[in-house]
């Protein structure tokens, strides 16, 4: 009796210690690591950095380069553009295609979300759904992908090192072309205020991600994102908070970039050049436009320039009035209350779909 005892307790400890072993060889990944997305310049003549590029009109000037080599730390994901995370709380961004998300760069280095059922993923510790979830990831938003695997992909979401399941993801590249900027508009009215439905696939069966207005919340401001292409009736974008989908083009405005200013340093430069020549010389070629100038002012019409005068302070009043008029429109009910628009066209617009919330911490 005894022994069957004992034998009956060495068998316990032996299958304990098969399953630690067992439990050793899976794949944990940390609760939570040092909140950091590192990514390097691979581009040989470096990354160039922009400015807001989601400010409307936004000039596409570098501001300055990183070069070849140098580890960055991104706050947020974009196939377009990435925003760089700085001390300074700088908007600063950065091409996708001039990085790389390790050391050794591979194919399907980010991944879209979009989940069929909810509007979020788990993220679990271990390639399992039966394990630990860290937390979730909202519908549409980047990943960065750090191991492929066949059911469960190692991925990493904000301050998360963490596995997502392989079917809900949408592995990508980064963007090989510039984004186009682009303000959301109501095809039927300019100026009014609603919302329209982001969605998963560039077809009216694809899952609503979010909705997004054509004004930011409490402004005049348009709404601006960025256009990765056109599909048909369809535009693919990001926006400026990481998430991804596709809008009716209708909806959908291409903005004007402001122009680069190397010219303006060009006519700067032109005056210096006469500088050899003689002082008299300048003076007597400036002489003659002297005279010509008081000659030609008693000609003109006094009353003709004050008239001028008031058109231009009328001009200036016809602005205003404008400015007003918008205000007025955006106080007025009917904006919201016009319910003519498809469902695909108008959603209520959620502040919490925009992007992950670790974004804002």
């Amino acid at each position: 009796m005894k022994w069957r005892c004992l034998l009956s307790v060495l068998l316990v400890f032996a299958m304990m210690g098969s399953a630690c072993a067992w439990a050793d060889t899976l794949p944990i990944a940390p609760e939570v690591v040092s909140g950091r997305i590192m990514a390097y310049v691979i581009n040989d003549e470096g990354a160039e950095v922009f400015g807001d590029i989601y400010e409307q009109g936004a000039s596409l000037e570098a501001v300055e380069t990183i070069p070849y080599g140098t580890e960055i730390e991104i706050r947020t994901l974009g196939l377009g553009y990435c925003r760089l995370r700085r001390d300074t709380n700088e908007v600063l961004y950065v091409r996708t295609r001039d990085l790389s998300f390790s050391e050794e760069p591979f194919e399907d280095q980010l991944a879209v979300v979009f989940v069929k059922r909810s509007n979020k993923l788990p993220l679990h510790r271990t390639a399992s759904a039966k394990s630990k979830t860290l937390t979730t990831v909202p519908d549409g938003t980047y990943v960065v992908v750090l191991e492929k695997g066949d059911t469960f992909s190692r991925v990493l979401y904000g301050k998360y090192d963490g596995y997502l399941q392989n079917a809900y993801l949408s592995y990508r590249v980064a963007w090989q072309e510039d984004p186009q900027q682009a303000i959301l508009r109501d095809p039927n009215n300019a100026k009014r205020i609603t919302t329209v439905n982001l969605r998963s696939a560039d077809s009216l069966n694809g899952k609503k991600v979010t909705t997004l207005p054509t004004f930011k919340k409490g402004t005049k401001n348009p709404y601006v994102v960025q256009v990765l292409q056109f599909k048909g009736e369809w535009a693919e974008i990001e926006t400026e908070k990481g998430v991804h989908g596709y809008l009716k083009a209708e909806w959908v405005e291409l903005t004007e970039p402001q122009p680069v200013e190397p010219e303006e340093e060009k006519a700067e430069e032109i005056p210096e050049a006469p500088e050899d020549k003689d002082e008299d010389t300048a003076d007597e070629q400036a002489a003659p436009a002297e005279t010509e100038t008081e000659t030609e002012a008693p000609a003109g019409d006094t009353g003709t320039a004050e008239a001028a005068g008031e058109d231009a302070e009328a001009a200036t009043e016809a602005d205003v009035g404008e400015d007003e008029v918008l205000a007025d429109d955006e106080e007025e009910p009917v904006a919201m209350d016009d319910e003519e628009e498809s469902e695909d066209e108008e959603g209520t617009f959620d502040d919490e779909g925009l992007g992950p919330e670790w974004e804002e911490e």
